[in-house]
């Protein structure tokens, strides 16, 4: 609710979408109670929101992630909510396929997976064993992370929309070429753009390990 006025968060402006951050004490957004009695654990909201909006300047990244702390995903749980599926189970792991499950759990994200833990070890000097929900969330991420990351997930993300039309999952074989697409695409824009914020930029050094 925007003003008096019912508004899809796909629908909002820069200024209604931080309106959106929540403070660091008090939590009355939706999103912020769904995972806090999901994941059951304190989480900083405020810097949560910030390394997800404020922090990506593309919009359809931020979009990605605005509906990825909504829970507004369209994975299968979602789908079946919405009656737009017959199940919410995921074909591979024969397990209910909510958010968590889709980009963290589900055996096809593997490859990519490794692949980015590779790069954050390689490039970013972070060591992580496994990629988890707070990662995904970006409750535990280094802001200079923060844009690998999500461009990671939306790879699996636009694999699922796929998905979800052809009824073919590609993510364990076209995951980490459409990633390296990504990055590449990206990173030939930033060198024509002019920022200070590093958390904003991926570092040149990719170019040597995709």
């Amino acid at each position: 609710l925007i003003g008096n006025k019912v508004k899809h968060v796909t629908d909002m402006s820069s200024n209604q979408l931080y309106r959106l951050i929540p403070s660091r004490t008090v939590l009355t957004n939706t999103c912020c109670l769904y995972w806090e009695g999901k994941l059951n654990i304190d989480i900083d909201w405020s810097t949560v929101f910030k390394r997800n909006l404020a922090h990506i300047k593309e919009n359809k990244l931020r979009e990605f992630n605005l509906k990825l702390l909504y829970n507004l995903l369209p994975v299968k749980s979602n789908l079946f909510k919405w009656g737009l599926t017959n199940d919410d189970v995921c074909p591979k792991c024969n397990t209910k396929e909510d958010i968590q499950h889709a980009f963290i759990g589900c055996k096809l994200n593997e490859p990519l997976h490794k692949y980015l833990k590779e790069i954050l070890r390689d490039i970013y000097q972070v060591k992580l064993l496994t990629l988890n929900i707070q990662h995904l969330l970006k409750i535990d991420c280094k802001n200079n992370c923060t844009l690998l990351l999500t461009i990671g997930f939306w790879t699996i993300y636009k694999l699922i929309v796929e998905r979800n039309i052809t009824g073919i999952d590609k993510r364990n074989i076209a995951s980490k070429q459409i990633f390296q697409k990504e990055v590449l695409k990206r990173i030939e824009i930033q060198t024509n753009t002019n920022t200070t914020r590093k958390s904003m930029f991926l570092p040149k050094e990719l170019l040597d390990v995709i």
